[in-house]
């Protein structure tokens, strides 16, 4: 062999250690920590994380559905299940950083918004007398609630609650209006359509003020949703676009980022984004279960690529990202038949 093929040689083997190397450095982006109970508890299903990586939401008793208790995974505390107002069931939808859990309960008359303030007694939140039901999805670190109230038309509403006061937010005029997010300043994510049966406009509240986020020109007849708000008071969500289908759109400075799916004809939506302006969420992927999705710069990338899961798994669904970059995440285990739920942990941080 010539010095010239061998260091043609060389350099193609040093190459391909590299992809290699890459590829596997790639792969092991993150480290995945199951959510589990202890054991002998019911399976859990978790719907928020915090920045301390503690986790809420509900257990997910298989024969039961109407046994669920909420539960905290407290990252310090360990794991403890509560059942606001001695309900028959209830889910958490969010924790902010002290702890304080959202979501609601089974309850005379009514499905019962609440907000428990760690460590102490849940608080119920039913705003009217003609409400048949309420619901509490988010809280930020001063206490503030955002949730929806149906009454008893069949409207819902959107409320902010402070300090045992509740406000019913300004809708744009249809039946359907809700409250999703809330942001350290108090600024709000949701969503209001303008008529019944029109699609929903992505919204935002700052102030009590509310601003019709705009959409990519199929919000009538499709309706497009805010479902997360940074401190920044940047948006995550979806857009409908044509044919049918919804890609994640990030709204910020008066403009709309849409974010690419997986793949070109396929669809996706933003679940979360944190205060680097990272959002996750999920994607069509074909002939496949959905991926678990991350936009970093608006760049997509598969999840699964990223951690070392067990096999059968496939993360279908990234539903929250804290500020240090944790993932809580949820797939199909083809092996056990179930779904399971990880934290997601970047490697280079640990």
């Amino acid at each position: 062999m010539s010095a010239m093929t061998r260091s043609i040689a060389v350099r193609a083997s040093l190459a391909l250690l590299l992809a290699i190397a890459g590829a596997a450095h790639a792969a092991a982006a993150y480290r995945a920590r199951e959510v589990l109970g202890p054991v002998g508890s019911p399976p859990v299903w978790p719907y928020a994380m915090n920045n301390t990586g503690s986790v809420a939401g509900h257990t997910d008793d298989p024969n039961n559905a109407f046994l669920n208790d909420s539960f905290i995974l407290n990252a310090r505390r360990g794991y403890a299940q509560f059942q606001p107002f001695g309900a028959a069931y209830s889910r958490t939808y969010g924790i902010n950083d002290l702890g304080d859990t959202v979501g609601y309960a089974m309850n005379s008359p009514g499905d019962m918004a609440f907000y428990k303030p760690a460590g102490k007694a849940a608080i119920a939140l039913f705003p009217a007398d003609d409400t048949i039901g309420s619901y509490a999805w988010d809280v930020n670190t001063s206490g503030v609630v955002t949730g929806s109230f149906v009454t008893a038309d069949y409207r819902q509403h959107a409320f902010r609650w402070e300090a045992g006061v509740l406000t019913e937010l300004p809708a744009l005029g249809g039946r359907f209006t809700y409250a999703g997010a809330i942001n350290a300043a108090g600024a709000i994510a949701g969503g209001s359509n303008r008529v019944r049966n029109s699609g929903t406009h992505a919204v935002k509240w700052v102030n009590g003020v509310l601003i019709d986020l705009g959409g990519l020109g199929y919000t009538d007849a499709y309706g497009d949703g805010a479902l997360a708000i940074n401190d920044a008071g940047w948006v995550a969500g979806y857009c409908s676009v044509a044919n049918f289908l919804t890609h994640g759109c990030v709204w910020h400075d008066g403009v709309i980022d849409e974010l690419p799916p997986l793949v070109a004809g396929s669809w996706s939506e933003a679940l979360d984004i944190n205060n680097s302006n990272v959002a996750v969420g999920r994607a069509g992927y074909p002939s496949s279960t959905d991926r678990a999705v991350i936009w970093t710069n608006g760049v997509i990338s598969d999840l699964n690529e990223q951690v070392k899961l067990p096999t059968g798994v496939t993360l279908g669904t990234a539903q929250s990202i804290n500020d240090k970059g944790q993932i809580l995440a949820y797939g199909f285990d083809t092996v056990q038949g179930r779904v399971r739920h990880f934290v997601l942990i970047p490697v280079a941080t640990h």
